[in-house]
Order: structure tokens, then sequence, then C-alpha cells
């Protein structure tokens, strides 16, 4: 029996866990995306460009315009979760585009 998973183990805390297809894993993403600061967040959403009226007012929770960030890019209109991630990744520091 082949074995899944196990990708966990010895990863530094400050990588995305990905699956066996190299896609991220949504949860994690939407997890990071909540709790980073909304100085990243606006960064993320402003390297995006999501069409006005996807994202909630500022006024909402991070969390939900975490959410509805996330909803837009796996939509087939939006940019996809890879250039979510990257845009992240950017926004962090941690990758240069």
């Amino acid at each position: 029996m082949p074995q899944t998973g196990g990708g966990d183990v010895g990863s530094p805390q400050n990588t995305i866990s990905q699956e066996s297809h190299g896609e991220i894993e949504r949860s994690e993403l939407l997890d990071r995306l909540s709790s980073c600061s909304a100085g990243i967040f606006r960064k993320v959403a402003s390297y995006l460009r999501p069409p006005t009226g996807t994202l909630s007012s500022e006024m909402s929770s991070q969390a939900i315009r975490a959410a509805e960030l996330l909803e837009w890019a796996e939509h087939p209109d939006g940019c996809g979760i890879e250039q979510l991630y990257d845009a992240y990744l950017r926004a962090t520091g941690k990758r240069k585009s």
C-alpha cells in the first residue's frame, strides 16, 4: 500500500504545504491570509487587482475578505490559487516578482 501525505515532516513553518499535484493547500492559504497584517493583505489585493465589488469593505473582518479573495482566485475568471500564493509570498518579502 503506497504511503500518502507525510510531506509535513521537517517542513519549515514559513512554507505552505503542497499536495502531490503541486497545488497549495487551500485551508492553509486561507489561514495565512486571514491572520496576516492588514498591510500585507492590502498588498496582496493590490498586486492581484480583483474586480471592484469582489471584496467587502475594509470594515469587514479580514477573515471574510480573505475568503472572498480566495473564492475569486478559484473562480474561472479569477487569477488562480497559485498566483494568489505568489502574491502572498511577494507581499511578505519571501519572493520577488
